[in-house]
């Protein structure tokens, strides 16, 4: 039975990350069907099924930090994943963040204090807070004014429009107050590195 060199090749790459432009911050990456994930040095990592079609990394933070750290890198976009627990399918990019979850990309933001998760098969992402720290987001949307908003969660729909996926409608649950426009700011703790205290 013939095994598909896809994933033995994707988890080979781990020791050519000194080559990378991001060899002075990271120190692993793995490739997946549109990027490579790269997983910061401050961050424990497990890879279920490493040489199978399917393999799935959990990501924890090591000893003395807030959180772990993944970075996707696609083409020209950089998206970076924060949480205290990280799980993360690299074949279908369905995730699965815990604890002070985080995603930002360029000056857009996502925050979850207990999990952000997102299923491709139903194209739904959620963002679930609590009353006391809810969810927030930062988006801004192609020509027009930047939104901020807090609920205790989001559910994002998607659609697939060729091999993109294109926001079709954000759903609140427990609104906490939303503002539009250009004075919109990113919050200032957005990653978090170190621990409490450390």
């Amino acid at each position: 039975m013939k095994k598909n060199l896809y994933p033995f090749a994707a988890f080979f790459l781990i020791a050519m990350m000194s080559a990378t432009a991001f060899a002075q911050d990271l120190s692993t990456s793995f490739s997946t069907g549109n990027g490579d994930v790269f997983i910061d040095e401050d961050t424990e990592w497990e890879a279920e099924d490493p040489f199978s079609d399917a393999p799935i990394l959990n990501l924890s933070p090591k000893e003395g930090m807030a959180v772990a750290k993944a970075t996707l890198v696609e083409g020209t976009r950089t998206t970076i994943y924060t949480a205290k627990k990280i799980r993360y399918a690299l074949a279908t990019e369905e995730f699965l963040l815990e604890g002070d979850a985080k995603i930002q990309r360029g000056d857009e933001y996502l925050s979850g204090p207990e999990k952000i998760q997102y299923d491709p098969k139903k194209l739904i992402m959620i963002l679930v807070g609590t009353p006391k720290t809810p969810a927030q987001i930062l988006y801004n949307p192609p020509n027009q004014d930047k939104v901020f908003a807090k609920s205790v969660e989001f559910t994002f729909r998607f659609t697939m429009n060729g091999k993109d996926k294109e926001l079709t409608s954000i759903k609140t649950k427990g609104n906490q107050g939303s503002r539009m426009g250009e004075s919109v700011q990113f919050p200032k703790d957005a990653v978090p590195r170190k621990a409490s205290g450390s």
